[in-house]
């Protein structure tokens, strides 16, 4: 039997670090893993057919694909490309890319783990003055710790997540709990949509 062809988009992953540097990762979800990884490993694989700069073209087992469109990861829907802060970044740092509530700024340890969202509104709700709220760590700052979803999850646990923790973002983890993408509660509803069929 001839294998399906599925384009997968690959995602950037840009990380600010303490010194205001910023790293890039190029990753992609892998639906025979069933895991994140790095764009370049899909060299090496004997599913991929052809890579660029923004796709992957795969042939995974048709057994694999057909359960994973009817029931797939949350890693699989996450945000096409997404920044997160090292905790030990000042705020100051990252004032101008704060997003608007009720969005936030992942933040992460030096190993890329989650450890919560810094916001304009957690800023202000921090109970700190301004002055010296801006020249904290974000990493004191950050809020939403529990907002984490295993991106082996399926879509629809991420959906009840989202509802049980009235959120609007969720961070997608691997099992050593480093952020792999992103959703939110629009990207959620859009993949749900979707996956029900309707127009």
């Amino acid at each position: 039997m001839q294998r399906p062809v599925v384009r997968l988009p690959i995602y950037a992953r840009e990380t600010i670090a303490r010194d205001r540097s910023r790293a890039r990762d190029h990753l992609v979800f892998c639906p025979p893993e069933g895991r994140t990884i790095d764009a370049k490993d899909c060299l090496a694989c004997g599913h991929a057919r052809a890579i660029s700069d923004t796709t992957v073209i795969c042939c995974p087992p048709v057994s694999e694909l057909v359960r994973k469109t009817t029931n797939p990861e949350v890693g699989a829907v996450a945000s096409a490309g997404f920044t997160c802060v090292v905790a030990d970044v000042c705020a100051r740092a990252v004032q101008s890319i704060l997003p608007e509530a009720p969005w936030g700024l992942p933040v992460v340890d030096v190993d890329r783990r989650f450890c919560g969202f810094v916001s304009r509104v957690s800023l202000e709700e921090s109970g700190l003055p301004p002055r010296l709220t801006w020249t904290m760590r974000v990493g004191d700052l950050a809020v939403g710790h529990a907002l984490a979803i295993d991106e082996r999850c399926t879509l629809h646990e991420a959906v009840e997540m989202l509802a049980v923790r009235r959120a609007r973002t969720l961070a997608i983890v691997d099992s050593k709990a480093s952020v792999r993408g992103l959703l939110t509660d629009i990207e959620a509803l859009r993949a749900w949509t979707a996956l029900q069929g309707a127009p």
